[in-house]
């Protein structure tokens, strides 16, 4: 945050100060007050409000810089609300907590997340562990009874496991879900 910026963004309260002594020093003229009492309230209103428009210029600056610099270095940017400390004035704070619910909701969206994956995962392995029982079984059955049709029956079932294996490879399944 630049102070042009800063200027721009409080330029209707600046300009409503101004426009604000304009007229009291118009006032004051027509009741002919001395220039020199004019000039001293001139001092007595703008000089409280450049003073506190400075400091809370140098409070949001060093926040924004704060925030800036966390994101320039940080490769886990979503944990920008725990890295950075927690200001002391009230913009600052509400920045703050909205960051922390922000960063609280994401959090709780990858576990619900992960969540639905590992139960898919489980469901994919169960599965897969409930198809080897038939094919173990006509496998054995296979080996028994050798004849022209089962050999067939047999090829078909080493498509099938093969066919198992490759999509399991692809979902990343665990080995132990694998057909042998």
């Amino acid at each position: 945050m630049s102070l042009k910026e800063y200027i721009s963004d409080k330029l209707p309260f600046l300009l409503f100060n101004v426009i604000l002594f304009t007229l009291v020093s118009g006032l004051m003229l027509l009741i002919k007050m001395e220039g020199a009492f004019i000039f001293l309230m001139c001092c007595i209103w703008f000089l409280p409000l450049l003073a506190y428009i400075t400091i809370e210029f140098f409070k949001q600056k060093t926040l924004y810089d704060e925030l800036t610099s966390i994101l320039d270095h940080s490769d886990k940017k979503y944990l920008l609300s725990e890295i950075m400390e927690e200001p002391s004035h009230i913009e600052g704070k509400l920045l703050y907590e909205v960051l922390g619910e922000v960063n609280k909701d994401m959090h709780e969206h990858v576990k619900s997340y992960r969540d639905r994956e590992n139960e898919y995962r489980e469901y994919i392995e169960t599965w897969v562990h409930e198809i080897k029982t038939p094919i173990a079984s006509t496998r054995l059955i296979i080996e028994n009874n050798q004849n022209p049709t089962t050999r067939n029956i047999g090829d078909e079932i080493k498509k099938l496991k093969n066919t198992l294996n490759k999509f399991f490879i692809i979902r990343g399944a665990t080995r132990s879900a694998r057909i042998t």
